[in-house]
Order: C-alpha cells, then structure tokens, then sequence
C-alpha cells in the first residue's frame, strides 16, 4: 500500500528542517500532532476540521487540567472540581 508519498510526520519533519527549526522544536511539534492523531482515533488531519480541533483543545483545557490538579494536589482535588462546577473525567471519561 505504498504510493511513494512520505507520511504525513515524515513530510512535516521535512519542512520543519527545511525551516532550521532546532531539533527540540521539531519533537515538540510531532509529538503534539501524534497527540492530536491518537486523540482522535488515528484519523488523518485532513478528514477532520475546526470541531475536531476545538475537541481537542477542550479535552487539553479542561481534562488534562484536572488531571494535574489531581496528581499535584489530591488533598484538595474534590472540593476544587466542584467548586469550579467541572464533572470529573478522573471519574467518566467522554471522548468522541
């Protein structure tokens, strides 16, 4: 199944090198596009669009928030969550 295309990380590390962007920067940027892939199933970015994008963002804002609110600070993270009015993805977890 191999068309002569480099993959989709493949081609983004080629022009991110092409840019002279440090080696550190391009890590950074895969390993937030590998994120935002996983994030949705593997699906490819060009199938997806802004609601896909703003999917992601919320689940970054608002579940890994409460996640290191949870491991940086257990004593208080019940009475935080519902004081900020959040349900808990530590408890339920609703990814679509």
């Amino acid at each position: 199944m191999d068309t002569g295309k480099p993959k989709l990380l493949d081609q983004m590390k080629t022009a991110i090198r092409i840019k002279h962007y440090s080696l550190k920067t391009e890590k950074s940027y895969v390993h937030w596009v590998r994120r935002y892939i996983y994030f949705h199933n593997k699906k490819h970015p060009a199938e997806m669009g802004a609601i896909d994008v703003q999917k992601f963002l919320s689940y970054l804002a608002i579940e890994c928030f409460e996640q290191a609110i949870a491991r940086f600070y257990p004593d208080y993270y019940p009475s935080l969550i519902s004081s900020l009015n959040l349900s808990s993805p530590m408890i339920s977890s609703s990814r679509s």
